[in-house]
């Protein structure tokens, strides 16, 4: 399908009767005479991907036409174009020409450029740097409504603009910094619309600052109180105790790029929060919580980093963790959305279970080539000796086959991979850690292996299965294991003894539409345990290891290539399994009659109304 974008440019011909249109590189350009007050077709597709450079001339049939302007809607709702360059020339963007462009992350204008139309770039969502020329005269009204990614907006404008109140709304005022011209702060500081940011920084001006503290405790004094809003870098040396962490932390609303290499944590100075201080060496509970850095070195002398620490650092995306660190504590770098990767150093031993909650961007772990404690598969985190896996890249979106060997999957190991679409679990896993795979929401479909033993705590609470084959060897499943499954409908229980189910299991799973099928014999077991019994349908399957059995008044019977199912009346449901319990057919009766072709060489569990029987085929 060919990629129709429509944006106009001007010709310098004499006056033609009508607009000529034309086609170049799978973008089609109009024109209208000479005049650049044109009229330009909404955007026709929306296929259009990658980087995008809008050309200032274009050339057809031999002749070169300038390219004047990005017309109204002419690449809206193009949801998969990451990047665009607008050329020189180019004089003006028209209202809402890159509306909802929800995957682009930059845009960049042209000096020349003078106005920017209405909505023309609302609900670019993930945009986080912008430039504005300082050749703009106008800038519509909701031009960047929504932009809630925005985090660097250079203005080469003198002077600013007067905005309509909505040209930015829900652009994050606290997380954005405002770069303008040196010598115009204060105007911008009192300018309707541009007031509402509270970092706004001379372009030029001293935001960088190197401080070597001979005394910690200092920083406050060595940088003065009247620059504490100007400090966008900072990088430090020698001794910084809580009362420097207090000032960083709470002084510097415009800090985004820490360097503590050469620091030295130490003890004392009061706290830095609530009434935490700091110890010798170590970064404590809290230390850096929601700050809004995006870049930060740690100093290469600590030993520890404590609970959450990092949490909720939502800009940091690049981070540095040095050789000599011993332990990673609980939710250290909880919600640090934009780290992509980490690099575990050699001297770790430690890192908790949740250590990388929510770290929605995370694709990779990596560890240093001596690491003794931890290992890593295509960039999965395992213990070094691959007996446990420890934590899932949580950005992933690929199936994933867990490696064979591994025993354990960890408490939190796939929590919140709310990408992962499916997996095949080792057959050797023997114990499913507490919250394994919560919160995993595209995961529809799970078949836990014969020989695990235990299922823990929330380990697939709020997870978007299906279905799920419990094994024979399961003895005990946590509380709230399955709980908030709300898509859960079919459960494959192979153990005759219903094993114990912790408290809430199943909550908020349909006890009414979800059916339970358990081996022949066992239903009343099933009926009767706790936790087991609230489900209103429960159905026998006959494990028996017959190669064919019929009952009445359902009978099975196999054909080449294919399972026949008589007496069940039309409309009746059909439902064909292999032995881990995984729908491979479900078929709707047209008669007496049903024939459910299938590959032969296999054994399958067929149930059609209250019974089932195990088939060889």
């Amino acid at each position: 399908m060919k990629k129709l974008l429509l944006f106009s440019i001007s010709l310098l011909l004499a006056p033609a009767a009508q607009a000529l249109q034309f086609e170049v590189n799978d973008i089609t350009y109009t024109t209208v005479g000479l005049d650049s007050s044109l009229a330009v077709c909404p955007n026709q597709n929306q296929t259009l991907t990658g980087n995008l450079v809008i050309p200032s001339y274009i050339t057809y049939q031999g002749i070169s036409y300038p390219v004047l302007s990005v017309g109204y809607e002419a690449f809206v709702g193009c949801a998969h174009i990451t990047s665009v360059t607008i050329s020189e020339g180019i004089t003006s963007i028209g209202e809402s020409a890159f509306e909802g462009c929800l995957s682009l992350t930059s845009a960049w204008l042209p000096e020349g450029l003078t106005s920017i139309g209405a909505s023309a770039f609302e609900w670019c969502s993930a945009l986080s740097s912008l430039v504005i020329p300082s050749s703009v005269t106008s800038i519509g009204a909701s031009a960047f409504t929504n932009c809630r990614g925005l985090r660097t907006i250079t203005c080469n404008l003198e002077s600013p603009l007067a905005l309509d109140e909505e040209c930015f709304k829900n652009a994050d005022p606290f997380l954005s910094i405002l770069f303008v011209p040196r010598g115009a702060k204060l105007a911008f500081k009192e300018a309707p619309v541009w007031c509402v940011f509270r970092n706004i920084l001379e372009q030029g001006a001293a935001s960088e600052y190197a401080v070597t503290l001979e005394k910690a405790g200092d920083l406050g004094y060595v940088i003065g109180w009247d620059v504490y809003d100007d400090v966008y870098k900072l990088s430090l040396e020698g001794p910084v105790n809580a009362e420097d962490v207090y000032t960083f932390r709470n002084k510097f609303p415009a800090l985004r790029i820490l360097d503590m290499r050469k620091a030295t944590i130490v003890s004392g100075g009061g706290c830095y929060y609530n009434e935490l201080g700091t110890t010798e060496n170590q970064i404590g509970d809290c230390m850096f919580l929601e700050m809004a850095l995006q870049s930060l070195v740690l100093p290469e002398s600590i030993t520890s980093i404590g609970k959450q620490a990092f949490a909720g650092c939502s800009e940091l995306a690049a981070l540095v963790l040095p050789e000599g660190l011993v332990s990673i504590g609980e939710l250290a770098f909880e919600g640090c959305k934009r780290l992509a990767t980490i690099s575990i150093p050699s001297t770790v031993t430690t890192i908790a279970k949740d250590a990388f909650q929510l770290c929605d961007a995370l694709c990779n772990y990596v560890v240093a080539n001596d690491q003794q404690w931890f290992a890593t598969i295509d960039g999965v985190l395992f213990s070094w000796d691959l007996d446990t896996l420890v934590a899932f890249p949580q950005a992933r979106s690929s199936a994933y086959t867990m490696p064979e060997g591994v025993k354990v999957i960890g408490d939190y190991a796939f929590a919140a991979c709310k990408y992962l679409p499916s997996l095949v679990i080792a057959q050797s896993v023997v114990a499913i850690g507490d919250y394994a795979f919560g919160c995993c929401a595209k995961l529809s479909e799970v078949t836990i292996p014969e020989g695990v033993v235990t299922i823990g705590a929330g380990a697939f609470q709020c997870c978007g299965i299906e279905s799920v084959t419990i094994p024979s060897t399961v003895v005990s499943i946590g509380m709230y294991a399955f709980a908030w499954c709300s898509n859960l409908t079919t459960i494959h229980a192979h153990n005759a003894t219903p094993p114990e189910i912790g408290i809430d299991g199943f909550t908020c799973v349909d006890k009414y539409g979800c059916t339970i099928f358990v081996p022949e014999g066992a239903t009343k077991a099933y009926e009767v345990a706790n936790k087991w019994r609230d489900f209103k349908d429960i159905m026998e399957v006959e494990l028996t290891g017959l190669e064919t059995l019929a009952t009445e008044p359902l009978l099975f019977a196999t054909e080449r290539g294919a399972i026949v199912v008589k007496g069940v009346a039309a409309g009746g449901v059909i439902t064909v399994c292999n032995l881990q319990g995984t729908e491979l057919r479900r078929v709707c009766s047209e008669g007496e009659e049903q024939r459910v072709e299938l590959p032969s060489g296999a054994i399958y569990i067929v149930t059609a109304g209250r019974r089932g029987t195990k088939i060889a085929l």
